[in-house]
């Protein structure tokens, strides 16, 4: 007979009033099974236990990581970030001449700018990753469109370098490095920026390569323009002076809010942002997405990329 837990009980087998061999051999079973499953109940205890201390410690060690990020950020560079970028960015406008501005703390929120209107100048910004192939995929399709909207004065185009693929350059932080060198130029020499950004691109590194060491960085940086002093713009290549504003400025790209309308963060490089409107390669080209943002008579206006 079976009772309910599944065990097996015997009571008839009797010889001479004691019980038989066979009985004596179920009964030790039973016990032993019996001790089986205490030893079995103990140990799924103790399992329950360990997992949830174990999920104690994890959520202590997230805990813990967060704090360290927060205190990474708070303890982030105060000195100062290049000039030349008030709102994070590089703007150039006709001529290729950059705006000025003075030099902000590496923590100062980017400075918002109106949205112009479509009879205004097109306002165009451009968030860049030096290691980012689609971004020079970018570079080269638009690099002669953007620039003869802005040496006509159609428009005018804000660069702001990111380092957002620092992980996929073997431990160099090449991005970085890159954006670093093009921040040298915004600061001491920044109507050398629209040559240098081009520049930076024609030398882009394998994607997940190392890329250039500082001194190829630097070569790269003083061919591409006629610099004024190139030895301070080489040195300041060399020292990495605005790496911190680089992953400063990168933060704020990333976490938003960036200062136009329709746009709250960036989610990927390249991003293209025209009038405050966000560009989606997967619909139209970038000229057809300028001409559709500002207007027929807009495009008219500036077709061949001459106002």
């Amino acid at each position: 007979m079976l009772d309910d837990d599944g065990t097996r009980h015997d009571h008839g087998a009797q010889t001479d009033g004691r019980p038989d061999a066979r009985s004596d051999a179920r009964a030790a079973a039973r016990i032993k099974a019996e001790e089986g499953r205490r030893r079995a109940r103990r140990r799924e205890r103790a399992t329950v236990a360990l997992v949830k201390g174990g999920s104690a410690v994890v959520a202590l060690a997230l805990v813990t990581t967060v704090a360290a990020v927060l205190v990474a950020s708070a303890s982030s560079p105060t000195g100062s970030g290049p000039a030349n970028t008030a709102a994070d960015g590089v703007r150039i406008g006709t001529g290729l001449v950059a705006e000025r501005s003075p030099a902000r703390a590496v923590d100062a929120e980017p400075d918002a700018s109106p949205t112009p209107g479509a009879s205004d100048v097109a306002d165009i910004a451009v968030y860049v990753d030096y290691h980012c192939p689609g971004c020079a995929q970018f570079e080269l399709d638009n690099a002669d469109y953007l620039t003869g909207l802005v040496e006509s004065g159609a428009a005018t185009v804000q660069i702001h370098p990111l380092s957002v693929t620092d992980r996929s350059s073997l431990g160099s932080r090449y991005a970085t490095r890159a954006a670093a060198s093009a921040a040298c130029v915004a600061d001491l020499e920044p109507d050398g920026f629209w040559a240098v950004n081009q520049a930076l691109f024609a030398a882009q590194p394998d994607p997940g390569s190392r890329g250039h060491a500082i001194e190829g960085l630097a070569r790269i940086v003083d061919e591409a323009h006629p610099f004024d002093d190139p030895s301070a713009v080489a040195e300041c290549v060399a020292d990495q002076r605005f790496a911190g504003w680089v992953t400063a400025a990168t933060s704020r790209a990333l976490a938003g809010p960036l200062p136009y309308d329709s746009v709250e963060a960036i989610t990927s490089t390249p991003t293209a942002i025209v009038n405050g409107e966000l560009f989606d390669p997967e619909v139209q080209s970038f000229p057809e997405f300028v001409a559709s943002t500002l207007g027929e008579a807009y495009a008219a206006e500036t077709a061949g990329g001459v106002r």
